[in-house]
């Protein structure tokens, strides 16, 4: 399996760029790592949410609402509040969702990372033709640092 990574350069500033060679996990919780993916309503969902969403018209398409729901803030899921552990837990969770994402066999998928050095949140989504949730210039994002992942 081949992930691809795009990246700002405020992920750079922050040495994300180094943490992504690791090959070592973090030690996060089953109750993060062990979530399952759904298919519901034509979008990809973690299969604890399934049963709590409840759509907007704000969102105009699957990729939107998968990215709303599909939202894991990794502080919440730490015992300390370390900015340095705080950034690899994020870039560790985020390649092992991207891999859990490419077992499904169902097309590409982004996930997404964004710091700031007080919170990293975690999101993702399928690549659909025609929708988009992030900007394709990432340096367009100055304030948190942003990485791409795409099976």
């Amino acid at each position: 399996m081949k992930m691809e990574y795009r990246f700002n350069k405020k992920f750079v500033e922050f040495g994300g760029d180094y943490q992504l060679e690791r090959e070592e996990e973090c030690k996060l919780p089953i109750s993060l790592l062990g979530q399952s993916i759904v298919l519901f309503d034509n979008c990809y969902f973690y299969e604890s949410l399934v049963n709590d969403i409840a759509y907007s018209d704000y969102f105009i398409d699957a990729t939107g609402n998968e990215c709303f729901f599909n939202k894991i803030h990794i502080e919440d899921y730490l015992d300390e509040r370390d900015s340095d552990k705080l950034l690899d837990y994020g870039i560790s969770y985020a390649k092992h969702l991207s891999k859990k994402l490419a077992q499904l066999n169902e097309g590409e998928f982004n996930v997404i990372l964004s710091y700031d050095e007080e919170t990293c949140t975690i999101r993702f989504h399928k690549c659909r033709e025609g929708e988009e949730y992030l900007a394709q210039d990432l340096e367009t994002y100055l304030l948190d640092a942003v990485l791409v992942i795409t099976n």
